[in-house]
């Protein structure tokens, strides 16, 4: 049964104000009859006033930031719906691209006048009888990527994928110590594998970024020639 907008915001007020979603109440509080009263308390439970009801014929009234939620969300929703106009009245103004509808389908077609619309994918001509609406295609919110800091010595690393991987034998090491970076070179964290890497740095992405080195890592990079004596004990000064 249909109720007007008026009828239908005192009855809301009547929930509100008595806390209870009975149909009988607002039969009481409003001089209604069941039919008026049953559709006002559906259409709460619609949105999210009222609870559906519970097994003993109980419902709750929620709180009211809850209704307040479903009406943003369906102003969310509204904003995202596409304003369809029908391409047998009216075409596009300006050459782009576009959201059609055609066939029972929707997708996004290139508009050039006066061709009409062709294949965003491919630039094929669409067969235009079959269009029956049209709407413009909001973009989507262009985020600039932003690019990451160079590693530096001391960053413990992992590969992007498999080919990155440090590896001796049988042995796979899924992390790393970066102990030069140029030319790029890893370490195992247990100082036993060392690798002057053939791949770019960009082939690993940042773990965690240290100020100081493991001591079998720093030992290793002595024996490498990577760190003198006296640099591994100011850095374990300065760490300490």
């Amino acid at each position: 049964m249909d109720i007007s907008e008026q009828d239908y915001q005192k009855a809301v007020a009547v929930v509100m104000d008595c806390s209870s979603g009975s149909v009988s109440n607002l039969q009481r509080k409003l001089y209604w009859g069941y039919a008026r009263a049953a559709a006002a308390i559906d259409r709460m439970q619609e949105e999210f006033i009222v609870s559906p009801m519970s097994a003993s014929g109980r419902r709750d009234v929620y709180p009211s930031d809850i209704h307040q939620l479903w009406k943003d969300l369906n102003a969310a929703k509204a904003q995202a719906v596409p304003e369809w106009k029908d391409y047998t009245v009216e075409s596009p103004r300006t050459d782009g691209r576009y959201q059609i509808f055609a066939n029972g389908e929707q997708f996004a077609a290139d508009w050039e006048s006066p061709y009409g619309f062709s294949s965003a994918e491919d630039g094929a001509a669409l067969i235009q009888e079959l269009i029956t609406h049209w709407s413009v295609l909001g973009g989507d919110p262009v985020i600039e990527a932003q690019e990451p800091a160079p590693l530096k010595l001391g960053d413990l690393v992992e590969p992007i994928d498999h080919r990155y991987t440090l590896a001796s034998g049988c042995e796979r090491y899924p992390y790393a110590y970066v102990v030069n970076t140029n030319p790029f070179q890893l370490m195992s964290e247990e100082g036993d594998m060392y690798w002057c890497c053939t791949v770019e740095a960009g082939g690993y992405k940042l773990i965690k970024s240290n100020d100081q080195l493991p001591e079998a890592v720093s030992l290793r990079m002595i024996r490498e020639g990577l760190l003198a004596p006296v640099e591994a004990q100011e850095q374990s000064h300065e760490n300490g």
